[in-house]
């Protein structure tokens, strides 16, 4: 199992959008994913996304650092079989970041906040949409922060202090999942 570091970050989310989004440039991006207009929650969205936070003055960016170790990073080899065990370590990761996402929006009360989960929907293994059919979990299905828009590189630069890794030959030492949490109040401090 893999170690993972979390760090929540918070910022005003006019600021954050002046600063990380860039709609245009991001949307050609999701165009050349094979998921594009695939799956429910990627781009085209059917709303609009330029207004689509606009009631959430607070966003809270959780960004989740998924050590690597070493075997397993020289265990695979090739990139069709590197890619297949990045999105694996990716799933795993989420499968535990989602649930915690989605209940941190749910105890902020109906219409209060909106998550964003890090990176493309898994709840399916194929998407309704491929099919012309509505979405099977509306109610747990959320946009990535890169699907509206929003630069990740940057944010886990300059916001979360590391940044993301690529590499054709191995695993990297670390993969990232960047979350974020829109609210229309302040989260409550810890004591």
């Amino acid at each position: 199992m893999n170690k993972m570091e979390i760090k929540t970050v918070y910022m005003n989310t006019e600021d954050y959008i002046k600063q990380y989004r860039d709609i245009p440039k991001f949307l050609e991006f999701c165009k050349a994913c094979p998921r594009y207009e695939k799956c429910w929650a990627c781009p085209e969205h059917g709303f609009d996304v330029e207004n689509f936070l606009a009631p959430y003055p607070h966003v809270y960016l959780i960004g989740a650092k998924i050590i690597i170790d070493d075997e397993q990073r020289n265990s695979v080899k090739g990139k069709d079989a590197l890619g297949a065990m990045a999105e694996e370590i990716t799933k795993d990761a989420r499968a535990k970041l989602d649930p915690i996402v989605l209940s941190l929006e749910k105890t902020m009360g109906e219409n209060e906040a909106l998550c964003c989960y890090g990176g493309t929907c898994y709840l399916c293994l194929t998407c309704a949409k491929i099919m012309g059919q509505p979405c099977v979990h509306p109610g747990e299905r959320r946009a990535s922060l890169e699907s509206l828009g929003f630069d990740v590189a940057g944010t886990t630069l300059d916001l979360l202090g590391y940044e993301l890794l690529w590499s054709e030959d191995s695993l990297p030492e670390y993969l990232t999942v960047v979350s974020a949490l829109f609210s229309k109040k302040l989260l409550p401090k810890r004591g």
